[in-house]
């Protein structure tokens, strides 16, 4: 049995069936239960996830994802200025990190990417000045930046853009650098 849609109701606690594969979790606009009760780092099955809104820093403050997350999205953040915690850190799975749409981001924990991070992706991140370079991991295969306007103006120069050059593939809005 295959499920492609399902409401749940978090009146009675999560009941997040366990084996789950992709997520899609929206700021909710009503009182939930706390996020240590959802169950997310039981769902052993969970490879793609994706975070719409301004709670990302309340799921990364702690271990609260699965570690069987191969993808990551996190996506809508318009009054979050910067990425806390060290959630990522133990997510030894991680092979891709998304941030779409996050007008309001400035900044990024320096410890927050994972080791096992191949493919990192940003888009309409308008006022993200920097990467923290020194701390991307050496497994990271693709950088993607597409309308993130300093970040775009930071890498144009000599000085800083030798702290990325040593990822193999490097795209600025459709410019292949290889």
């Amino acid at each position: 049995m295959s499920i492609t849609a399902m409401h749940l109701s978090f009146s009675d606690g999560p009941c997040l069936p366990p084996n789950l594969q992709s997520i899609y979790i929206k700021s909710p606009r009503i009182t939930m239960p706390p996020m240590t009760e959802w169950g997310l780092q039981r769902l052993n099955d969970l490879s793609r996830l994706t975070i719409g809104g301004d709670i990302v820093n309340t799921l990364l403050k702690e271990p609260l994802l699965s570690i069987s997350l191969v993808d990551l999205s996190i996506s809508n953040l318009s009054a979050t200025k910067s990425i806390e915690g060290n959630g990522l850190r133990h997510l030894s799975s991680i092979e891709t990190l998304s941030f779409y749409d996050c007008s309001g981001l400035e900044s990024l924990s320096k410890d927050m990417f994972p080791s096992s991070l191949k493919s990192l992706y940003f888009s309409d991140c308008l006022v993200l000045a920097s990467l923290s370079e020194d701390t991307l991991p050496s497994s990271l295969k693709l950088l993607s930046i597409w309308r993130c306007p300093l970040l775009e103006a930071r890498y144009e120069y000599e000085e800083h853009w030798s702290n990325i050059a040593h990822i193999p593939v490097i795209d600025i809005n459709g410019k292949l650098t290889m």
